[in-house]
Parts: structure tokens; sequence; C-alpha cells
């Protein structure tokens, strides 16, 4: 089962990551917003739970997302040894975070190349999306929020790779929630304060800060991953003894 060390790791990428979800979906969650019926924009609980399932919707898609690629990561453990699979997955791990945090700082542009992985399913789903607006209902609103998981996002894509390997489709699918978690509280206050928060990403300190900390954290991670020291940040492989376990 995947380590809690682990789910804290997912969620914090995923707080470091609201410095850029709110400049790229803070509109997109107040067109949500304002698309809802008279009555509950009236009502600022309302409002709020109609916010909120959009949210937990896209989370959701997340969610799904991590348990496909988890799946996959899954599929080549008992392909490889254990030893070699401890190291690619901290490896693979640790280079994902790392680029995360450049991508975050925008110290490299080309980083961000890979928000064009997604462009063209998000031109077929776009459409989808249109027909639950205006929102009606609260299903439509969790409805929404599953399409709007789709949207393209260089941050979701590389926080994919880091889930990948961690070796089943649970914990892939657990990881990617606690990222979607880790923006949720972000993206809920953008919807019910509007720009508040927009304009505090744009102070570039903070931005800077945030995504230097994720490059630590990531080239700690490929440096650990690479020794025979512990890290209980990575779970074994499932049917192998790993590293996670061999020092309890």
């Amino acid at each position: 089962m995947i380590d809690w060390l682990v789910l804290t790791l997912a969620f914090a990428l995923g707080l470091f990551s609201t410095l850029h979800c709110l400049g790229m979906c803070g509109g997109v969650i107040g067109a949500l917003s304002c698309s809802v019926p008279r009555p509950v924009s009236d009502d600022a609980l309302k409002r709020n739970g109609y916010i909120l399932l959009f949210n937990l919707g896209r989370v959701s898609m997340y969610g799904i997302f991590g348990l496909i690629v988890g799946a996959g990561g899954a599929s080549l453990v008992g392909l490889i040894d254990p030893s070699l699979w401890r190291k690619l997955a901290a490896a693979v791990a640790g280079i994902s975070m790392i680029l995360i945090g450049i991508y975050l700082g925008g110290w490299l542009p080309s980083v961000r190349r890979i928000d064009l992985l997604g462009r063209g399913i998000w031109r077929r789903m776009q459409p989808l999306a249109q027909r639950f607006l205006p929102i009606k209902s609260p299903g439509a609103a969790i409805a929404a929020g599953l399409v709007w998981g789709w949207l393209p996002c260089g941050l979701v894509y590389y926080a994919l790779l880091v889930a990948a390997p961690l070796g089943s489709a649970v914990d892939g699918a657990l990881f990617m929630v606690a990222f979607g978690l880790g923006t949720l509280p972000g993206m809920q206050t953008t919807g019910v304060f509007g720009g508040m928060l927009t304009r505090l990403t744009r102070r570039e300190h903070i931005r800077q800060l945030a995504a230097a900390t994720i490059v630590v954290i990531g080239v700690g991670a490929l440096l650990i991953g690479q020794t025979e020291l512990p890290h209980e940040w990575m779970p074994a492989p499932t049917g192998h003894e790993g590293a996670a376990h061999e020092h309890h």
C-alpha cells in the first residue's frame, strides 16, 4: 500500500502547483461558477457546494488517470529486477518532480511543451463540456468537473509520471487524488473570491520559492534512489521485497 509520506508529497505538489493552476484554471472555474442557477449563485453556501462539486469532479478524473498509469507501471514490475526497479522508479519520480519545479518556475520554456500533448483530446472534449452548461444540478456540476479534468496541463502530466512507477493501479490513483486535493484549497477559494488569489500568484518570489522547493525534493529523491539508503516515499514493487521494507 502507498506510504503516507508519498501521499503527503503528492498533496504538497498539488498545493504548490496551485500557483500555476490559478492562472490556467481560475477562469474556467469562474465561468462554471457563473453558469449555476440564480437561486444557487445568490446563496453562498449552495454556490460553494457547487464549486466543490466542480473540483471533486476534476480530482476524480485525475484519480482515473492515475489508475491507468499506475496499472501501466504495475505491468512492468514483474519484468524488471527489484533492485533495478527501485532505482528506475526513484529516477522517474525524481526527474519528473524536477521538471514540475522547472515548469512552475518558468526557467526552461521547452519544458512547457508537454502541454501540447492533450490539446487534441481537449478539442474533442470541449464540446462535451458545453452540454452541461448552464449547470442545473449537482450531477451536472460533477460531470462538468470530470470533463474539466481533461484540460491540458503539463503539471498534471508530470505528476502522472511520478505516479506511474508506484507499482500498482490503486497507488497511482491515490497519488493523483492526493495531488488533486492539494490544488483544491486554492481552486475552491478562487471560485468563491474571484481573482484575489490570482493576484497573489503574480508575486514572482512566491512562485520561485515553491518551484525551487519542488526541485530540491526531486533532486533528493533522485539521488537517494540511486543509493542503498532507504526511501520511504517509494513503496516496494508488488510481489517483491523492496527497499521500503528491507530496513524494518
